[in-house]
Formats: C-alpha cells, sequence, structure tokens
C-alpha cells in the first residue's frame, strides 16, 4: 500500500503548520528557519528505503519538517556563548624632565684620574601628562631611587602632588601625581636634593702647572666624555692668579682667555663642546722671585668651571612613572635631562 504523501512527519494526516508570527523578529521576506537537527533526521529518513505492505521496498517521500520563525532576542540579555569584555584602560603618555643645579669639587690628588669629585645637587621635576581620555588625565605614582638602591627624600608641588594613602607618608615614599587636563606644558612637580661622590662626571678636567726659575706657567685640559649622550655648553673658565706671581706679566698664550687685573683672574669662553673632544687653555706669568724645587708643588692656580648640558644629567638619580592603585592605565615613559654645573679644581 503507499503511503499518504501528504502525512506529517509525526504520521497525523494533517498539512505542515504555518510560520509562527507571534514573536516579534526581523524577518521581512518571512524565510523562518528550520531546526537544524530535524532537518538533519530528515535528510537521513529519506535514504533508507522502507517496505510497504506488499513487501515493496519503495518508499513516498517524506515531507520536510516545518519551518519555525526566528524566535525574538531580548535586548537586555546576551547572546549565548558570549563573554562581555570589560573597556580598556586609558593610555597615557608621561614625560619627565629632570633638570639639576650642581655644585661640584675635584676630590685632592685625584684631579689627573678619573675626575672623582664630592658633588651636591640640587633638582626639579618638570613632568607633562598626555592621556586618551579627552575628559581628564589620569593620575599617576612617581618615586626614585639613587645608585645605592635608597629611596629620594622628595618634595613635591602640592599643587600636583599628594601624600602617600597609606602611612607612613614619609618624603621618601612614591607621590600621586595628578595634573590637569588644562596644563598642555610641563610644570614644576617637586624638588631633591643629594650629595654625593661622582666617580665618572660627564667631563674630565686636567691641570698641569710648571715653574722653570721665575717663569711659570699653567695649561687647562677640559675634556667631554664619549659616553655622554649630547654636547657640553656655554664654558666659562676662570683661573685665579696666585699672589706670588707678578700681575705685569700674565699673558694668555692658548685660547681666547682675558685678564682681570683687579680680580686676578684670566677668563675664557667656549661655545660648545662636542662629546668625546678637548679643548687646552693656557697662560704663563712671571714669579716675584724663583722658588725651590720643594716650593714648586706649591704654586697652585685654582680653577672654576661653568657649564649645562641640554642631554645628561650628573647624580645617580632615576626616577619612575608608574600605575597608581585604583586608577588603572596603560603607561609609557620617556625622560628628559638637563643640568648646570658649577666645578672647582683648588
Amino acid at each position: 500500500m503507499a503511503s499518504n504523501s501528504n502525512m506529517a512527519p509525526n504520521g497525523d494526516a494533517s498539512s505542515p503548520s504555518k510560520p509562527d508570527t507571534s514573536s516579534e523578529i526581523f524577518d521581512p521576506f518571512g524565510l523562518g528557519y528550520t531546526s537544524f537537527h530535524a532537518m538533519e533526521n530528515y535528510l537521513e529518513d529519506t535514504k533508507k528505503p522502507a517496505a510497504d505492505d506488499e513487501g515493496s521496498s519503495t518508499r513516498s517521500p517524506k515531507p520536510p519538517p516545518p519551518l519555525t520563525r526566528l524566535a525574538a532576542v531580548k535586548k537586555d540579555s546576551p547572546p549565548r556563548n558570549t563573554r562581555i569584555s570589560s573597556p580598556l584602560p586609558p593610555r597615557i603618555v608621561v614625560k619627565l624632565g629632570i633638570h639639576e643645579e650642581v655644585s661640584s669639587m675635584a676630590k685632592s690628588g685625584l684631579e689627573h684620574d678619573d675626575g672623582t669629585s664630592d658633588v651636591s645637587v640640587e633638582g626639579t621635576v618638570y613632568a607633562q601628562v598626555q592621556s586618551s581620555d579627552a575628559t581628564k588625565n589620569i593620575p599617576f605614582r612617581l618615586s626614585a631611587t639613587t645608585s645605592d638602591g635608597h629611596t629620594l627624600p622628595f618634595q613635591g608641588n602640592r599643587d600636583y602632588v599628594s601624600s602617600p594613602a597609606s602611612p607612613p607618608a614619609t618624603p621618601s615614599a612614591s607621590h600621586l601625581v595628578q595634573i590637569n587636563k588644562s596644563e598642555v606644558t610641563s610644570v614644576d612637580v617637586g624638588k631633591y636634593s643629594v650629595t654625593e661622590e661622582i666617580q665618572y662626571m660627564p667631563l674630565l678636567i686636567e691641570r698641569k702647572v710648571s715653574v722653570s726659575g721665575s717663569v711659570c706657567r699653567v695649561a687647562v685640559q677640559v675634556r667631554s666624555k664619549l659616553t655622554n649622550a649630547g654636547d657640553l655648553e656655554d664654558f666659562t673658565i676662570a683661573v685665579a692668579v696666585p699672589e706670588r706671581v707678578n700681575a705685569n706679566t700674565v699673558r694668555v698664550i692658548h685660547g681666547d682667555g682675558v685678564w682681570d687685573p683687579l680680580k686676578r683672574t684670566i677668563k675664557w669662553k667656549v661655545t660648545r663642546l662636542p662629546k668625546g673632544q678637548s679643548f687646552m687653555i693656557a697662560a704663563q706669568a712671571e714669579l716675584w722671585a724663583p722658588v725651590s724645587a720643594a716650593e714648586k708643588k706649591t704654586v697652585r692656580f685654582p680653577v672654576l668651571l661653568r657649564c649645562s648640558s641640554s642631554s645628561d644629567q650628573v647624580s645617580s638619580v632615576k626616577f619612575y612613572a608608574s600605575e597608581s592603585e585604583g586608577h588603572p592605565a596603560a603607561i609609557s615613559v620617556s625622560t628628559y635631562h638637563s643640568f648646570r654645573l658649577l666645578h672647582r679644581l683648588t
């Protein structure tokens, strides 16, 4: 017996069900969809031969499963197997400017060595913040250390720097820095002071004094270290002439020096000294009276040197900017150094 071609999949003699239009969905063409598993079962069933009452192996086609309208998706519920990701933290760029006012004195007896000096530094820290947040700048944590690993006492500017939230609030602890969005240039965020013994200064000063009879010569060589980040600038070198020298006989023999008889100093000026290079200055004069071999070492010409740099620093201080607790941010830091040096060679 041939099976009824209008039989539904469940065996009931009914026509396929109409698509459900009761749910609010976006299906402008009325296509609907069918269950994947229902369609899969239908395809498997059509492949299997089924014998009828007369032993026939033929089987009439089976109608496909009914279409079902797309289910409405609630706007307030996420799709299944979808992970809700949190927004990325804002990105900030912190530019730190470290300027040092340095006063140094060469160690006695080591002026021909590597230039070891006693150094006193008064430093200022400047900061500029650029944030991806269009409404505000994210605060960051500022801390510093020296070569011996100890924290550095830091006096923050109260307009931008607050004390640590957790006790003890010591000057050497890290500080929270908050710079307003309206500040588009670098601002002074704090100052520090440190005294160190520096073995490798950015420059090396060598002084040679020779005495022959009553004639004496002094020569000073200034060399910029090859490892410096940049050139040294704005040199002023003053050499003091001792009282045992006849002021009327002072003469500059190397460099464009100027003799000031009132101050008893010879002064040279040099605009720039590239890193790794050197220059020499020299003068000659007569003593009031010849000196013995033992007294030659007492003929000294103290040297005072001033210079500056827009690329290097003298102290071993290092500053760090990091993410502050409670203020997540992706921080990148760039640091710029400069100094102005007053160096003495007695």
